[in-house]
């Protein structure tokens, strides 16, 4: 059955763009970062965030079939992101203590883009999410990729995965922004409820480890 090509870069657009609308870590630390700086420094998160998308899901393509093995032989990387993700809530809790809810922002926005690349990184569920969509999307026919695959197919899947991620971010940045303008609220709570739900994220990958 051919496949079209178009289904290539729709799909996975699609799919991303839906995927990054649920509730999570990175969603909340681009909220957070265009509130408390601007929506410039929101959408360099957002870019990196994406970018990190597009490498988690040829993760997926390249080696799903051994990403359970490799989380099985190696249940320490939980305890990691459990860490990871504690210390990070703990920072934006005593962050939210701060008089001053919004700082300003640099003139470039290299700091936070490598915010979102670590943030995004240390995030792993970005790669068992492709590895059952991919799984889904082949087991329909809807596209395949494998070995055989011309090297178009799999760049276009990659390019509609970080424009899908980057689209669903972006909104939230720009939602963000404008519900910013309008009122204080949000610039008060944003890093205690960040905070909070990041120490959450963490003890829940602890769980993990111990269920392991």
């Amino acid at each position: 059955m051919a496949i079209p090509m178009e289904n290539y870069l729709l799909i996975p657009l699609s799919i991303g763009f839906a995927g990054s609308l649920t509730f999570g870590p990175v969603n909340l630390c681009v909220v957070d970062t265009t509130v408390r700086h601007n929506l410039q420094a929101g959408l360099w998160f957002a870019i990196a965030a994406a970018l990190v998308e597009g490498a988690q899901s040829f993760l997926a393509l390249a080696f799903g079939e051994y990403y359970p093995v490799f989380l099985r032989q190696h249940p320490w990387i939980h305890l990691v992101v459990l860490a990871f993700f504690v210390v990070l809530g703990v920072v934006f809790l005593q962050r939210s203590k701060s008089s001053d809810s919004q700082e300003p922002a640099q003139p470039r926005g290299g700091r936070y883009f490598t915010q979102g690349l670590v943030i995004a990184a240390m995030n792993p569920q970005g790669i068992p999410f492709w590895i059952l969509v991919l799984t889904y999307l082949q087991s329909v026919q809807w596209f395949e990729i494998n070995a055989q695959t011309p090297l178009w197919g799999i760049s276009l899947f990659l390019v509609g995965v970080v424009v899908g991620k980057f689209g669903a971010l972006s909104l939230f940045s720009l939602l963000s922004n404008t519900i910013n303008r309008r009122t204080a609220f949000l610039q008060q709570w944003t890093d205690k409820i960040t905070g909070g739900v990041l120490i959450a994220l963490g003890i829940l990958q602890g769980f993990q480890y111990f269920l392991t």
